[in-house]
């Protein structure tokens, strides 16, 4: 067994797959690798379904026997196509995860261990489980905060992040922060680029901005996790070091400076800047306001370009520069980092919504989808 022969194995093995696989390739349904594709859509859900009915259990076992063989197989590929496509598939449903735990050979049983709780739909809920004293604060953040149900990155930023600096700016408990820690390391490590991704942006940027606490924090810190943490402590270094020294350049340099910025959660701000210069002072006084800090996005969209916005929109004049505005604003609509729109739905959006007189003529401006999600922020408040 190899990566490129497991397909024409599954289906020797378990034939009663093949009407199913030989459907997906006249349909030619298939993008990207093959293996994961036939994994996921073809034995998944056949999985799935039998477990449901849990009758079958001889064709049940077949399939369990084969996925452990996959796993003690020598062809790491082999191995990451049952962890991230069978196991984490299986695993978005606790039910049917523990139904087919009872079939699980020894390694394919150890795996999903890991799984169970290490993937990006579940390790929120893996936090929860191995962490329990911060439940009472996701329990009120779920009732205070989150309309929706919470990405991983929202439940770690809004939920993790704030417990963790508090146990250390005060020394707490030693043996709870270094579970903490324990637990960040396992995310570091995971084969998921999203979870590792949730440590680094959310969890280790954070800690990265505080120094004293950054320190203390790295004392507890497995050795992936600090790898991890000393690359965002550097990025988060140059990024104060370019904010603060905007003071200090002409115009010229500062554009070029950013002028091959792309937009993402760390940058949205200094790109706000560089196509809204007028809105500069009012920056500038914000982060002198801070000190050595540097506020984060939502504090800074909504101090600073919020009642500069709503002060244009109720003079109504300037249109040019409210069409400069909500064309910025429109990017952050349509990039592809969920925090930017976040910034624009939860700060800005939801701000100009509590007047509707503003808000209807901040409607004149926007792009197609800041009005959409401008509209779904409206409903979800129950003003519409």
């Amino acid at each position: 067994m190899n990566y490129s022969t497991v397909v024409k194995e599954l289906i020797k093995e378990i034939s009663e797959l093949k009407p199913f696989y030989d459907k997906a390739l006249e349909c030619r349904l298939i993008e990207g690798p093959e293996q994961h594709y036939i994994f996921g859509n073809v034995l998944n859900p056949y999985l799935i379904n039998l477990l449901e009915i849990n009758e079958d259990k001889e064709l049940i076992n077949r399939i369990f026997d084969f996925l452990e063989k996959m796993v003690t197989c020598d062809d790491f590929q082999v191995q990451r196509v049952v962890k991230v496509t069978v196991i984490e598939g299986l695993a978005y449903d606790e039910t049917i995860l523990i139904k087919s735990q009872k079939y699980m050979g020894k390694e394919t049983r150890k795996m999903s261990d890991e799984v169970g709780f290490m993937n990006f739909e579940t390790v929120d809920k893996g936090l929860i489980k191995e962490i329990p004293e911060i439940k009472p604060i996701y329990d009120r953040a779920a009732e205070l905060l989150w309309r929706n149900e919470p990405d991983a990155f929202t439940v770690f930023e809004d939920v993790l992040n704030p417990y963790l600096i508090n146990l250390l700016a005060t020394n707490g408990d030693e043996e709870l922060i270094s579970r903490i820690f324990v637990f960040l390391e396992k995310m570091a490590n995971y084969d998921d680029f999203l979870v590792q991704y949730v440590v680094e942006s959310t969890v280790l940027e954070r800690l990265a901005y505080f120094e004293t606490i950054l320190t203390k924090a790295q004392k507890y810190m497995g050795k992936e996790t600090k790898k991890m943490s000393d690359k965002v402590a550097l990025e988060v270094k140059d990024a104060k070091k370019i904010k603060y020294a905007q003071k200090e350049l002409s115009k010229e340099t500062k554009m070029m400076n950013y002028e091959v910025g792309v937009m993402n959660y760390s940058t949205v701000d200094i790109e706000l800047i560089r196509e809204i210069p007028e809105i500069k002072p009012f920056y500038d006084e914000e982060l002198e306001s801070w000190d050595e800090e540097i506020p984060g996005q939502h504090i800074i969209f909504g101090n600073v370009l919020d009642p500069y916005l709503i002060n244009l929109l109720e003079i109504n004049e300037d249109k040019e520069l409210l069409g400069r505005i909500f064309d910025f604003l429109e990017k952050m609509a349509t990039c592809s980092y969920v925090k930017v729109q976040d910034v624009l739905g939860a700060t800005v959006l939801e701000r100009l919504g509590d007047d509707k007189t503003i808000l209807k003529k901040a409607q004149e401006y926007m792009g197609k989808e800041t009005k959409k999600m401008s509209y779904e922020v409206e409903k979800g408040w129950g003003r519409i």
